[in-house]
């Protein structure tokens, strides 16, 4: 089954708000993403809590969808240790139903590489690129069964951590090899 993301999702914008170095609440920019496209965990709060920010405040299992510059990246929002809201560089998908398509299958089809050469495609401007709510809103997703769902999932995990993996393996057999490298010029 096919449906688009404007029929799964409330789509929303981020907001623009100036930062407050004595905030309550944490302002998600796209420098807070790391390259595992995980919230980082040490980011700080920089907004009051008032009526805009709590109309916007992110739920768990928000998406959040880069919708500026050339990397349209996909992130699911856990709770953190404080409040948090988007900034205007997100567009924020809300699940109707989360049992339906996991926000985590969601993001990782959006941050599939065909899916960003769509929204590279799709994108506007030059300088700097970008793609509106619409955009997101007409994309098609397939939608499997929720178990399967969650099998591709944990497939995925298997090759993040095999990748890991191996490139610890790497790692250590560089440094073994410069060690001993080492060790034939000492002697």
């Amino acid at each position: 089954m096919k449906k688009k993301i404007c029929d799964i999702a409330l789509i929303q914008t981020g907001i623009y708000a100036k930062p407050d170095p004595v905030g309550e609440v944490l302002y998600l920019m796209g420098r807070h993403i790391n390259s595992d496209k995980k919230i980082d965990p040490a980011i700080q709060p920089e907004l009051q809590l008032n009526d805009k920010t709590k109309k916007h405040l992110l739920r768990t299992g928000d998406i959040l969808v880069a919708s500026k510059g050339y990397d349209f990246f996909s992130v699911v929002f856990h709770p953190l240790k404080y409040p948090a809201v988007a900034s205007s560089m997100f567009i924020i998908l809300k699940l109707h139903d989360p049992l339906i398509i996991l926000p985590e299958y969601l993001a990782w089809h959006l941050n599939h590489s065909k899916t960003q050469k769509v929204l590279s495609e799709s994108s506007k401007g030059t300088a700097l690129r970008s793609i509106t709510k619409d955009i997101i809103g007409n994309l098609e997703i397939p939608i499997p069964p929720v178990q399967k769902q969650r099998a591709l999932l944990k497939a995925m995990s298997l090759l993040a951590r095999e990748a890991q993996l191996k490139s610890k393996i790497e790692n250590l057999r560089n440094s073994i090899i410069q060690h001993q490298l080492l060790s034939v010029i000492s002697e």
